[in-house]
C-alpha cells in the first residue's frame, strides 16, 4: 500500500464497470472515487482534489475536445477521456492511440 495514496476520479455511466475498477484500484493501494454522470464529476471536482481523472466521453453530449477543455479549467488533475472509438484524449485535447 502507498503511504499517501494517489487520489483518482474514475467516471463512467456504467455503474457496475466503474465500481469494479474503483475496487481494483483501491486493492492496489490507490484512493479512487467513483462518479457516474458528468454532473457527479463536476460536483466531486469542486469538493476534492484529484491527481488523475479518467472518464468516458459518453458522459456528455458535447464534443470530446470541448469536454476536455471544460474539465481542465476546473482541475489541476491530469484528465484522460476515452471516446467510443477507443481513442484517449488527455487534458491537452490531443487524441492519442
Amino acid at each position: 500500500m502507498f503511504k499517501n495514496p494517489l487520489p483518482l476520479l474514475i467516471a463512467d455511466d456504467e455503474q457496475e464497470y466503474t465500481t469494479f475498477i474503483v475496487d481494483f484500484l483501491r486493492l492496489e493501494g490507490y484512493a479512487p472515487t467513483a462518479a457516474y454522470s458528468l454532473s457527479d464529476v463536476l460536483r466531486k471536482l469542486q469538493e476534492n482534489e484529484f491527481e488523475l481523472l479518467v472518464l468516458t466521453a459518453d458522459l456528455s453530449a458535447q464534443p470530446v475536445s470541448q469536454l476536455c477543455l471544460d474539465i481542465a479549467q476546473q482541475t489541476r488533475a491530469q484528465v484522460v477521456i476515452q471516446d467510443v472509438s477507443g481513442k484517449c484524449w488527455p487534458t491537452s485535447s490531443t487524441p492519442t492511440s
